[in-house]
């Protein structure tokens, strides 16, 4: 009897609990929420393990048997409470695609694009692609404008067989601009209607996402050089006309090289991209799984003219009181909040 009831118990709290897994080159991290019926959810356990190097690279799962191991010895150190999983799979394997389109149901549209991408009328660099599409907007002249998603099928195949080997269901992916798009509105941080840019930081890369009126606008990924010889710049007629300048620098620290290359990302934004309606950013907010996430925040805030903002938690969604933790498990607590989405 005791058995049972035990069963129904944990069958009652799998209706609330979400799962989110992120695979880097570095970390499985997993997060799993527990949340009520007004969508407020508070951490129920969280877990990060190192991987071997060459396990993962770039995105891609060199090495199946052993991530699964990695993984399912992770798993045996939590007691989870559901098996379904939502999964990032890595930007720079996923590509947008801003279309417009005659105005149809989504059916239709989604239709259209199949056939599209059968007769290679949409430009990749890999073939049997996987894709989902957004709504934007509907113009004047009754067109649709969508942001068009497309990833290597083979690559979804390759991460939903490793999280089945270790019995787990995965029911949804996505990039990890969405991710964190979604962890910043729940948090309610800052007004998502306004421009702003997202930097998650790791040992190898610093992923930059632009967002304006809840909109993403673009990615970009650059890398995390520790030791650069010296910061030069040439400056632009662009470059002059913005409200910061290029500086040299002549220390070759973290912070330094990824304040000029931010600096840099954001002239070409407002001067180069196609970005017809641009505006001002208002706040740039700031995570990662690196030590020197404090040091490149100060930098950031002594060179930029708007809010810089690491992220940061309380007890609202934590009963553990480390909440610094946070920055680490932003993108896997991000994915966990889609909930049965």
């Amino acid at each position: 009897m005791t058995n049972i009831v035990e069963y129904l118990k944990r069958k009652l709290v799998s209706l609330q609990c979400f799962i989110g897994v992120e695979m880097t080159d570095e970390y499985i991290k997993l997060v799993e929420i527990k949340m009520d019926k007004n969508n407020s959810f508070i951490i129920h356990q969280y877990k990060m393990e190192p991987i071997q190097t060459n396990l993962i690279k770039d995105g891609f799962i060199l090495n199946t048997n052993e991530v699964i191991n990695k993984l399912n010895d992770m798993l045996k150190q939590l007691t989870l409470y559901t098996n379904q999983v939502h999964f990032m799979l890595p930007s720079h394997l996923v590509h947008l695609h801003f279309l417009t389109v005659p105005h149809h149901e989504k059916e239709k549209i989604l239709k259209w694009i199949q056939t599209e991408l059968e007769n290679e009328r949409i430009e990749l660099p890999f073939k049997n692609p996987h894709f989902d599409m957004i709504k934007l907007s509907t113009d004047t002249t009754g067109k649709t404008n969508i942001m068009l998603l497309t990833a290597p099928q083979d690559e979804i195949e390759t991460y939903v067989n490793v999280f089945n080997a270790v019995n787990l269901k995965p029911i949804s992916l996505e990039i990890k601009a969405f991710s964190l798009f979604r962890l910043i509105h729940a948090l309610e941080l800052i007004d998502i209607m306004c421009s702003f840019i997202v930097i998650e930081i790791n040992k190898f890369s610093a992923e930059i996402s632009v967002f304006q009126s809840g909109i993403l606008q673009t990615i970009r990924s650059i890398p995390v050089m520790r030791s650069p010889e010296k910061y030069r710049s040439v400056k632009t007629a662009a470059q002059k006309a913005v409200s910061f300048k290029i500086v040299k620098k002549n220390e070759g620290d973290l912070s330094s090289y990824l304040t000029l290359e931010v600096k840099k990302f954001i002239n070409y934004y407002h001067y180069y991209d196609n970005n017809k309606n641009k505006e001002d950013f208002q706040c740039l907010i700031l995570l990662g799984d690196i030590s020197e996430l404090h040091q490149i925040g100060y930098e950031f805030n002594r060179a930029f003219p708007f809010e810089v903002r690491i992220l940061n938690a309380d007890e609202r969604i934590s009963n553990d009181k480390n909440n610094n933790l946070l920055p680490f498990f932003a993108v896997p607590l991000g994915l966990a909040l889609r909930g049965r989405h």
